[in-house]
This record gives C-alpha cells, sequence and structure tokens, in this order.
C-alpha cells in the first residue's frame, strides 16, 4: 500500500492558466521521492495542495489508502503531512521548545508540560543527531540550526510525510550531507519524504525515485538505478542538456569598487559586517560564498545604497559614494538583484512589464506605456518569462519567473556594477544556464560583478575570484576550483585554515 497518493489533481488559476493537468504521484513509506521540474511547471502548487494552501479542482488524495480532504495546513498536520519550508516560520525570541510547541492542539489548552515537551525534543535531537539544546533560544542560532528546529517541528508533530522544499539553499557542503544522513534515518523509520531541489547532484544522492513535472503534466518517473544528472535534465527541458558555459578567462581592467573596513549593522542593531574590505574590477566576477546570515544581505544593501553605513568607505571608481543615494547610484552604472525577490526586488500588485521597467522611470521623466508593453514582450521571450502576458501582476508568477523579471530589469540597464545576491536559487537548469551566460556576458563587455551565493557550484561556475564570508569577515580568498570545496566549507563554517 502506499503512504500517499495524488489521483488526477488538477488545478487551473485566474485567466484559465491550468497549473496542474490530471497529475498522479504517490509516495511509498521509507522511501526518498523527489519532484523535479523547471519553473512553473507545477511542483510548488502541487505540494501547496497537499500541505492545504491551494484547493484542487479536481483528484483525489490518499493517505494509507483513505480518501481525505485537506483544507488547511493544520488539516495537514492532523493527517500526518508536515512540510520544511525554505523560509522559516520561527520566533526569535522564543525557546526551541516553545518554537516548537507553538499552536499545536494536543499540547492542551491552558497548561503545558514543558519538561515533556523538552525530553521528547532531546529524545528526537539524539535519534536524529541534530545536536540542539531545547532550551536555546532562536536568535543565537545559526541558519543551519534554524532549520534543524524547523525540522523537529515536523518530527515532533508525528508526521508520516514530510515534504523539504530546497532545503540546502542555507547549508554548506558539509551541513548538506550532515541533513542527508538525517533525511536517510528518516526513511529508515518509515518517514515518507517528498524532496524539492533544482540541484541534479543532491537529487541523485538522496532519492529512491524522480518524478519529472513539465508544464503541469508527469513526464516520468525514474527509480535509483536509473538517475543520471543529463537524462533528469533532458527530461524537464526536453532535450541533451550540458551546461554550455561560455567563460574565457578574464582580463581585468580599472578598479570598479572598493570597499574599505565597512561596517554595517543589521535590522536588529547588531553589527553584520565587521570591517570587510574588498575590490573589483571591470570585467571581473568575484564571488562571495557563505552561509545565509552571514553578513552577505547588508554588504550587498550598503553597496546598492540600502542601509547605513556605520563606519568605513565605499568607492565606486575612486569616486566615494558612502552616503550617496540609491538614485545616484543607478545613474552611475550600479544595478542590484537582492535575495529577497517578493518583498524587495518587485512591486507584487504591479504588472510583469511595470516591474521590468520601473527603474527606468528614476532615468527618464516620462515612459512610453506602448514601448514599454512592446519591449515587455520582447524581454519576456529574450528571458524565457514564463507568463500569461505582460499585463499579468507578477505576483502571480512563480518565484524563479519573478527572479527573471527582476535580472531582465537590471541587466539591461547596461551596468557598470552589478550586485547580485543567489541570482538562480529557485531556477531550473535551463535557466540557471541563461542566468550564468548573462553574468559572463556583462563581465566580457565590462562589468564588474559582485556575485553573494551559497550555492558553492554556482560560485565556482562564474567566478573569477571567489571570497569566503564568515560573521562579516572575510576569512580567505580561493581560485574557483572544484578541489577546493572542502577548504571553503570548512572557512564556511568559520574555521580559519593556515596559510
Amino acid at each position: 500500500m502506499y503512504l500517499l497518493e495524488l489521483k488526477n489533481i488538477t488545478k487551473r488559476f485566474p485567466g484559465n492558466l491550468l497549473a496542474l493537468d490530471n497529475v498522479n504521484f504517490n509516495l511509498k513509506p521509507g522511501e526518498v521521492h523527489t519532484l523535479l521540474g523547471e519553473n512553473g511547471a507545477g511542483k510548488t502548487t502541487l505540494m501547496n495542495i497537499l500541505f492545504g494552501l491551494y484547493k484542487h479542482d479536481k483528484g483525489e488524495i490518499l493517505i494509507e489508502g483513505k480518501k481525505v480532504n485537506i483544507t488547511s495546513p493544520a488539516s495537514a498536520i492532523t493527517h500526518g503531512v508536515g512540510m520544511v519550508q525554505q523560509h522559516f516560520t520561527l520566533v526569535p525570541s522564543f525557546s526551541v521548545a516553545e518554537n516548537i510547541i507553538l499552536g499545536l492542539k494536543k499540547t492542551g489548552r491552558f497548561k503545558i508540560d514543558l519538561r515533556n515537551v523538552v525530553k521528547r525534543i532531546k529524545e528526537l535531537s539524539d535519534l536524529y543527531n541534530m545536536n540542539i539544546d531545547p532550551n536555546a533560544k532562536v536568535w543565537q542560532l545559526s541558519v543551519s540550526e534554524k532549520q534543524k528546529v524547523e525540522i523537529l517541528k515536523v518530527l515532533y508533530e508525528e508526521a508520516k510525510i514530510i515534504i523539504f522544499d530546497e532545503p540546502t539553499a542555507v547549508l554548506t557542503p558539509q551541513e548538506s550531507e550532515s541533513l542527508f544522513q538525517a533525511i536517510d534515518m528518516m526513511k529508515n523509520n518509515g518517514k515518507g519524504i517528498i524532496f524539492i531541489s533544482h540541484k541534479l547532484k543532491e537529487v541523485i544522492r538522496v532519492s529512491d525515485r524522480v518524478t519529472v513535472l513539465k508544464n503541469g503534466r508527469i513526464v516520468g518517473t525514474l527509480d535509483k538505478g536509473n538517475l543520471d544528472e543529463n537524462e533528469l535534465a533532458k527530461m524537464m527541458v526536453g532535450r541533451d542538456f550540458l551546461f554550455n558555459i561560455k567563460k574565457t578567462p578574464a582580463n581585468p581592467g580599472k578598479e570598479v569598487l572598493k570597499v574599505e573596513n565597512l561596517v554595517v549593522k543589521n535590522d536588529k542593531d547588531i553589527l553584520a559586517v565587521k570591517g570587510l574590505s574588498l575590490t573589483i574590477r571591470e570585467g571581473e566576477i568575484l564571488g562571495i560564498a557563505g552561509v545565509t546570515g552571514n553578513g552577505q544581505r547588508e554588504l550587498a544593501e550598503s553597496i546598492a545604497g540600502l542601509r547605513k553605513v556605520e563606519n568605513g568607505k565605499i568607492k565606486f571608481y575612486n569616486l566615494d559614494i558612502t552616503n550617496t543615494s540609491v538614485k545616484r547610484r543607478l545613474k552611475l552604472g550600479i544595478a542590484y538583484v537582492p535575495q529577497d525577490r517578493k518583498e524587495t526586488a518587485t512591486c507584487p500588485n504591479l504588472s510583469v512589464a511595470e516591474n521590468l521597467f520601473i527603474r527606468q522611470k528614476n532615468k527618464v521623466r516620462i515612459l512610453n506605456k506602448k514601448e514599454m508593453l512592446r519591449n515587455s514582450k520582447k524581454l519576456i521571450k529574450k528571458y524565457s518569462i514564463i507568463a500569461n502576458n505582460e499585463k499579468q501582476p507578477i505576483k502571480f508568477l512563480s518565484g524563479g519567473n519573478m527572479q527573471k523579471v527582476v535580472l531582465a530589469r537590471e541587466f539591461e540597464l547596461s551596468p557598470k556594477l552589478i550586485i547580485v545576491e543567489h541570482p538562480t536559487r529557485g531556477l531550473d537548469v535551463q535557466a540557471m544556464e541563461f542566468v550564468y551566460n548573462s553574468l559572463i556576458d556583462a563581465r566580457n563587455n565590462g562589468a564588474a560583478i559582485l556575485l553573494l551565493a551559497g550555492d558553492l557550484d554556482e560560485v565556482f561556475t562564474v567566478s573569477d575570484r571567489v571570497a569566503i564570508i564568515f560573521e562579516g569577515r572575510i576569512m580567505g580568498y580561493v581560485e574557483p576550483e572544484q578541489s577546493k570545496v572542502d577548504e571553503v566549507g570548512l572557512m564556511m563554517a568559520g574555521v580559519a585554515l593556515e596559510a
């Protein structure tokens, strides 16, 4: 008997957009079944239906052979479905134990025996080698430890079916392997795991089966013995696929960006960047490798003009821009692709066309609407953006397609300096190839690029130099070579290596 069966699931969105077309998916006890597909293929929609965030138009959900009606996340949890999401939902001032029991009905309405809760969390932490103190405050934890709290929350709820959505986006290579080992243990304990990732190497490492979705339909399912990176990519994009990155050796020119002893605070008024210095020249990509939350966002925002500098200087072609406005930096030729595509990079209620050209309003007094719509069509085609049309509100696009809109907008400004955070997070392999080549083309045309990403494969693929950041400081520099992965992973975890 299957642990989970999704039968003929169909879902339409406004505008008669068919997101899922008679999708069938199943999960066995004690297996990892990966869901793979391009942006907009329907993966997130299918999981949101299973977790009660969306209601399907047609089809059935069966758990252990019984038809169930999942109407909300609380309903999903009641039926044994848990989800470890990319964006954590923890209360920083609460302890680990308090976060885990928050909102759980079965703890009792008026009185909670926290001692028993702590004891159970400790047992789960030990069982899955997570090494988490139930009494620690969440604000004191690292990003990887916060993810472990989210996992422990799902395990505490006794979920039989656990969805992992892009779980390694915030982890070092060593932390990713530790997660995979925990998933292996969950599998051995009879849990059914649905795994979503765009990283084909880790898909092959962790999966027992892989099902590929394309345009809301199932393309096929491969068993563990038949898993192959190129075959999976071919199923996703419809052709043989190997990254075709047109990268030639860099030929750096003049110094474009110089950061001197930069000190910046985060949103909690705590120092996030602590005396950091770096330089980037024309025709060069400097990759910053590090686990999310080590000062990357604050560094990027301070250079872009969105965050106050406490101390130090930022120079652009030797011009001090430390205290200049965002508008001034845009006119100088500084482009910025932030990591938060929904809250920072886009205006959700505006159309795709308006989001594509909103930055142009800072450069000209009046925008010709007809010309904007006409050029939007060209950019939608050029950047392979999946949307109903250029007038569709951007909030209805998938995360990956939102990212393509942001990249298109910034790259089309012909900038001299590009600050880019996690440019391919949530993108499929075909879109990743496009982004990598776009970055390299901009570099070849003389742009200086600051690339901040946690994925070492990404950093190594496009960077000319790699700096490793930990707790707001540069730990060291390495050449972008795969042989350096272990060394970089240690520095990302704060281990200082001998020269």
